[in-house]
């Protein structure tokens, strides 16, 4: 992971590499590992990953509706 800006987390990049093992054992921390940035990380690719960060960003935004 690393910061690009002026020292700050204005945007993370992270390197998801694939797993050997099962991918959907690895799932829930990958989740975890993206989420625990809140805006200040953009899924650009996989696509199933990136609708899946969405769809929990959605339930999240909708518990303070």
């Amino acid at each position: 992971m690393r910061s690009i800006s002026n020292g700050y987390y204005d945007h993370i990049l992270l390197r998801i590499f694939k797993f050997k093992s099962d991918p959907a054992s690895h799932e829930a921390e990958i989740m975890m590992e993206i989420l625990k940035h809140g805006s200040h990380v953009e899924v650009l690719e996989p696509e199933w990953l990136r609708e899946k960060v969405l769809n929990e960003m959605k339930v999240a935004v909708a518990n303070y509706l």
